[in-house]
């Protein structure tokens, strides 16, 4: 963005004046002060009154054209002329592929009305943007990966290994000294002091050690069906292979089923469904076993009683089968006689030590690495990392003592048929990415590529996620492109999957951070093939990530690193859709998007906004909201959204007639095109705060998140109510991360990241920093700027150098708190935490 030092909130004050004002000129601030370094574009980018009077097409806002029901020329030609009416010149072509819309996503009728859409806009001046998929989130391309299917005269093989995958584990205890065969396991995991069964990895029952003797006993799980049904085993043999399978399914239906070796289970139960069952919830199963029958009560309601059982003893097991996934809160087996037989709690992951190991299904759980410690282990310094030892012999001289020896891989994520991940991929690899882009982009082009950069600007990217997104699975992710880059950010996968899996203190944490720096890492790489794809062919980007709206530690399950992300779009942006602002309250949303435009030099930053916020939205509420993102340096307002079919509008407000201010629309677009004319200058802030990545990788998920999302946001607020305008340094640039493509660089005094320039840096109070980092921070103040430290320095070093953070900190600071510390031509300073 090119230079400009007039503020942005003058800009945006001068935004709601009237033409006659802008006759007269504005001052001389006003004015350019660089000289941009290609001509073309000062002509193109630079202050303009008349752009200001009258706003350039692109300037003014762009309209979410969601397409959900029956779209025909008449219907598109109608709208885009309303458009046009209202003063608006762009749409983003989405498609909402409910069951109403037509024609089908990607038929030959599809083509024949895009082409349509694009004949029009070229001849009445408009512009189309295209989505990527067939409905958000991106990331299925329109389910022809794990489908197949036929794209124009594309034949596309079905591809369902490539379905998105989530880690997970096997846990079994030995005691050595013993040679084990690692791919023995028990085929359950504790995972956050639950034991999973999950039947990628068990794909049976695992019966509880010495328990086939037990007789009259009462057994009680706390469990959620987590995916078709949750499931006990109990009168079962050491192997599972027979016994009685009482299981609960996600309506609380409760069914029991006679296992018998060598034959199909035969059902001799099943109830009612339960009113007002809750699958989200956990629910107690109990299962009371007399002589020679049994009675099952699930939540304490009765499900069923069973006479003449033919076994009177047998062992207690959990059971998974075909595409069942369960967690258990407790497992509890208690004799008549009120003895305990035992207790599970799964507060440990060696508890599932409790079962005994064998050979795990050969399809299913793609085991991936190994690793073993002391069951009394605590640090992540005791991990044997044993990934290399699963080829060849898959053996390992278990040591002296009781190990805890834990297999990794992937599953395929249970696939959804109706919802957001249906037949969604695995964004980490680099196949499903490349299959996508010629799918969908690719097939686009193929068709339409004449008007690529002219009619078609680009393409829309929307909310795409991997395994742990919270609006999803919350699965820890995996890919079989993990393994390269955990060990790319120096972690062995062994030890970096035990550490995501468990607290192993301090350097638990340390691996745990650089196995979330890995998954960001690969999750960016998606963003950089589509970027540069779309590059050779002349459109694009535009990023709106999933939960950018969140702060850096909380976002990572999500998104991951977001400046990753939005480095490689052209147009980086995000979204302020349903409860995400309120007027006049400060706001975090669009400083990512617009740091990393001001850093990579790109001219536009964008906000999707106003989606799902109701019919409540006002005209004025939109002045209050787009001033309040321009003010913070969003150029480019995008409107959710007009309806193809308008009575049926799924996120209200519409942007279309059913609005009930539809009809003062056009001042309003006016408006907007004034107020993002008035930033498509370069940003002058002059001051960066320092996004503590390091932290954030390391303490996301825990108890201690906060402790770095909070510090965050109160020093970016206490900015905005000093009205200084500022833009998020990622603390990789100081350590030169060779995921991020702009470093810093002390040059003149001024701390230079990219096209960015800053003369002051603020450090808000946190729990972790990188040493390597404070260094050049120091080389920046030596030259003459300003870093300003908010609270105790009693941080922990990224890689567990305490004593070498303590110096650098140290001398680039002092020990007093306040004070102000000149050092060579700069200003060290240490403000304390009021906050």
């Amino acid at each position: 963005m090119p230079e400009h030092p007039l503020s942005r909130r003058r800009f945006v004050a001068a935004a709601g004046a009237t033409g006659a004002l802008v006759a007269v000129g504005l001052p001389d601030a006003a004015h350019a002060t660089g000289q941009p370094a290609d001509p073309a574009r000062h002509e193109r980018d630079a202050w303009s009154a008349r752009h200001f009077a009258d706003p350039r097409h692109d300037s003014r806002p762009t309209v979410y054209w969601y397409w959900n029901g029956p779209v025909t020329p008449e219907l598109v030609d109608r709208q885009l002329a309303d458009l046009r009416s209202k003063g608006m010149y762009e749409v983003i072509l989405f498609s909402f592929d409910n069951a109403e819309m037509t024609p089908v996503f990607f038929t030959e009728e599809w083509f024949d009305i895009v082409g349509h859409v694009l004949r029009t806009a070229e001849r009445t001046g408009m512009r189309v943007w295209l989505f990527n998929d067939d409905h958000f989130p991106s990331g299925r391309a329109g389910e022809f990966i794990v489908k197949g299917g036929q794209v124009g005269t594309r034949t596309y093989a079905p591809r369902p290994e490539l379905r998105l995958k989530a880690l997970a584990r096997s846990t079994t205890v030995v005691r050595g000294p013993a040679s084990i065969d690692l791919r023995h396991s028990t085929g359950l995991g504790v995972d956050a002091g639950r034991l999973v069964a999950d039947a990628a990895v068990l794909d049976g029952a695992a019966v509880l050690r010495d328990s086939t003797g037990w007789g009259e006993c009462t057994v009680t799980g706390s469990a959620k069906a987590e995916h078709g049904a949750a499931g006990l085993l109990v009168r079962a043999s050491a192997d599972g292979r027979t016994g009685y399978a009482v299981a609960f399914d996600q309506t609380g239906v409760v069914t029991v089923e006679r296992l018998t070796d060598g034959a199909e289970p035969a059902e001799l139960l099943r109830s009612t469904r339960t009113d007002g069952f809750n699958k989200t919830k956990f629910h107690t199963l109990r299962v009371a076993l007399r002589a020679d029958g049994l009675s099952v009560t699930l939540d304490g309601k009765d499900k069923g009683t069973l006479e003449d059982l033919t076994e009177r003893t047998g062992g207690v097991g959990v059971r998974a089968v075909g595409d069942q996934r369960a967690v258990w809160e407790s497992l509890t087996v208690e004799a008549a006689d009120g003895t305990s037989l035992y207790t599970g709690s799964f507060d440990r992951s060696a508890a599932a030590g409790d079962f005994p190991e064998r050979a795990l299904p050969a399809a299913g759980f793609t085991v991936a690495a190994a690793a073993a410690r002391p069951t009394a282990a605590t640090a992540a310094t005791d991990v044997v990392d044993l990934t290399d030892r699963l080829t060849g012999g898959h053996t390992w001289q278990v040591p002296a003592g009781e190990w805890q020896v834990d297999l990794f891989g992937g599953v395929l994520l249970a696939d959804d048929s109706q919802g957001y991940s249906r037949s969604y991929v695995d964004l980490l690899d680099d196949e499903p990415v490349e299959l996508f882009l010629d799918i969908l982009p690719g097939e686009y082009h193929r068709r339409f590529g004449r008007y690529f950069g002219t009619v078609v600007p680009g393409f829309w990217d929307d909310e795409p996620f991997f395994a742990s997104a919270e609006a999803h699975f919350k699965r820890l992710p995996w890919s079989p492109a993990l393994d390269r880059a955990l060990r790319t950010v120096g972690v062995t996968p062994g030890t970096a999957y035990a550490a995501a899996f468990d607290d192993l203190g301090r350097s638990g944490r340390i691996a745990r951070g650089n196995y979330w720096k890995a998954v960001s890492d690969r999750f960016a790489t998606a963003f950089r093939k589509q970027a540069q794809w779309y590059e050779k062919r002349g459109v694009a980007l535009i990023t709106n990530p999933l939960y950018d709206e969140t702060a850096p530690a909380k976002r990572i399950a999500s998104t991951g690193d977001l400046h990753k992300v939005n480095q490689w779009a052209q147009v980086p942006g995000g979204d302020i859709i349903t409860a995400e602002y309120v007027a006049g309250e400060p706001t975090m949303i669009p400083r990512n998007p617009v740091s990393v435009a001001h850093q990579m030099g790109r001219e536009r930053a964008l906000l999707e906004m106003f989606g799902n916020m109701g019919w409540q939205v006002t005209p004025g509420f939109v002045h209050a909201t787009v001033g309040a993102q321009a003010a913070r340096g969003v150029n480019l307002t995008v409107l959710h959204a007009l309806w193809t079919d308008e009575s049926r509008v799924y996120f209200p407000p519409p942007f279309g007639p059913r609005a009930p201010w539809w009809w003062a629309m056009r001042p309003l677009a006016e408006w907007i095109g004034r107020v993002m004319e008035a930033g498509r200058g370069t940003s002058a802030a002059r001051t960066a705060l320092l996004q503590p990545q390091r932290a954030a990788e390391q303490w996301t998920g825990t108890d201690r998140q906060q402790d770095v999302d909070g510090p965050l946001a109160e020093a970016a607020y206490a900015l905005e109510r000093a009205q200084v305008d500022f833009d998020l340094l990622h603390e990789g640039a100081l350590t030169r991360d060779p995921a991020l493509l702009a470093h810093a660089e002390v040059r003149k005094g001024r701390l230079a990241v990219g096209a960015a320039a800053y003369d002051l840096v603020v450090i808000p109070r946190t729990p972790v920093l990188d040493a390597d980092g404070v260094r050049v921070l120091r080389e920046f103040v030596r030259a003459g700027g300003t870093v300003i430290a908010v609270g105790a320095l009693d941080t922990e070093e990224a890689d567990g150098g305490d004593r070498t953070l303590a110096h650098a900190l140290s001398d680039l600071f002092g020990d007093r708190v306040p004070a102000r510390r000149s050092l060579g031509r700069g200003h060290a300073v240490r403000v304390a935490d009021t906050g």
